[in-house]
């Protein structure tokens, strides 16, 4: 065990770089703390932790650019799903309180006693042979949770498990004993101390956020030969956290969008509006929506889960303009005199816009705008709208010549102007962009 501790430090040593720097993140923390916040269910998974430490090895050799974020496997229901809420009272189980199921403000509570873990039920307890746990009622509690206490009457500590979906969670336990004070309680959970030696006059009431990596809430209770009183334990889903992102953010109309749900802490529902007009747009995880308009739109979602809910807004995100030819292009060129005069012979080629029903070609010595375009040369006559090629020729007298297209539909309406192809070059520009 020792050998391997030595190696899998050396292996995490290399994946920091070599150079671990304290308050200094890198790219060995995520896994670290994975083994470290769960360590009883890591150290248990044989399998798992020999593919961890391969895949560390891949890395740090160079085969593979990340470490894929892996997890041991579920081993019970529970743990299977989004986050949720789970409450649990340590106690006899077939002690007080007795009701069953045990509701206590509106929260269903497990009764769980000292039983050692166990897959079918998903939760027990990893303890010394000598830990004699006790359980005990105290009907002069504060309350029915507080009442029921379960500790090890020689002072082991021990480590108790709960399998649930992996995420954040906000954790509150109660310690302590009506009418004494026990002066050394020690409560951990995936890593974070909640009760650090700590006096419960008669209780101490802590809450945490935790996160959980390996489908395990793993809790650390105890010092040695010290008394730690345990009362109850509240396991409650984080809110998730909004986010998603798009494959494309702008184009022509009609722009179709394909949205992809990134939010974090296990959502359960959706609520998108894909124009910020306070109208529910679609309800699935990760919609595709088609803007008909021209303009530039604002995104909202909003998430719920089981600890609450979460909304972003994306302002300015999506941009959809008016359907325009992008490909313009001169394919093929040529200068010579032509009656006596030098000419610029060339073909252009493009893909003509659905709704065009005729096209008009236009050329310059400077760079095309909507502005100049009505004032400069026609090489061709007026085409049809789906034409995709044209070859015309010009005077030419040397340096470089620009080329635009617009088209118009069958109510009249022009479409903007086209990329800018220019020879002799042979580069294309998008309109208003830079050059590609």
């Amino acid at each position: 065990m020792l050998r391997d501790g030595l190696e899998d430090y050396e292996y995490l040593y290399v994946l920091a770089g070599g150079q671990p720097q304290v308050d200094a993140s890198n790219d060995a923390d995520a896994q670290a703390a994975k083994i470290i916040t769960g360590l009883t269910s890591y150290t248990r998974d044989d399998d798992f932790i020999y593919n961890l430490r391969r895949l560390i090895g891949l890395k740090n050799g160079g085969e593979i650019a990340d470490i894929p974020d892996v997890s041991p496997p579920a081993t019970h229901p529970r743990a299977e799903g989004p986050p949720g809420n789970y409450y649990v009272n340590f106690q006899d189980p077939a002690g007080e309180p007795s009701a069953d199921p045990l509701i206590v403000d509106g929260r269903e509570y497990l009764k769980i006693g000292w039983a050692d873990y166990d897959n079918d039920a998903g939760y027990g307890w990893y303890s010394s042979p000598d830990a004699h746990w006790m359980t005990q009622y105290l009907s002069s509690a504060p309350n029915l949770l507080q009442a029921s206490i379960l500790y090890s009457d020689w002072g082991r500590p021990a480590t108790f498990e709960f399998d649930l979906p992996n995420g954040d969670y906000d954790v509150t336990v109660s310690v302590g004993w009506q009418g004494r004070s026990y002066a050394h309680n020690y409560v951990e959970i995936e890593g974070a101390v909640f009760v650090d030696d700590e006096a419960a006059d008669p209780y101490l009431v802590r809450t945490e956020r935790v996160t959980v990596r390996d489908r395990k809430l793993t809790m650390a209770m105890g010092i040695f030969n010290e008394y730690t009183m345990l009362n109850y334990l509240d396991i409650e889903a984080a809110p998730p956290t909004a986010d998603f992102h798009v494959d494309v953010t702008e184009g022509d109309a009609p722009h179709t969008v394909h949205f992809t749900d990134t939010s974090t802490n296990g959502p359960t529902t959706w609520a998108w509006d894909f124009d910020d007009d306070g109208a529910v747009d679609a309800t699935e995880q990760h919609p595709t929506h088609t803007y008909t308009k021209t303009g530039v739109y604002a995104v909202r979602l909003h998430v719920t889960g089981a600890g609450g809910s979460d909304e972003l807004l994306r302002e300015d995100y999506i941009s959809v303009r008016a359907a325009a030819v992008r490909d313009l292009r001169v394919t093929h060129a040529i200068t010579g005199e032509i009656g006596g005069v030098n000419q610029l012979t060339v073909t252009l080629q493009w893909t003509p816009l659905s709704d065009a029903v005729t096209t008009s070609v236009r050329y310059c010595e400077a760079r095309i705008t909507e502005v100049n375009w009505g004032a400069i040369s026609v090489p061709t006559g007026t085409l049809m709208g789906d034409v995709s090629t044209v070859r015309g020729s010009g005077p030419y007298t040397g340096g470089a010549r620009y080329f635009a297209l617009k088209s118009q539909d069958a109510g009249g309406t022009w479409s903007p102007l086209s990329n800018v192809a220019f020879w002799p070059a042979f580069r294309l520009y998008l309109q208003n962009r830079k050059e590609v």
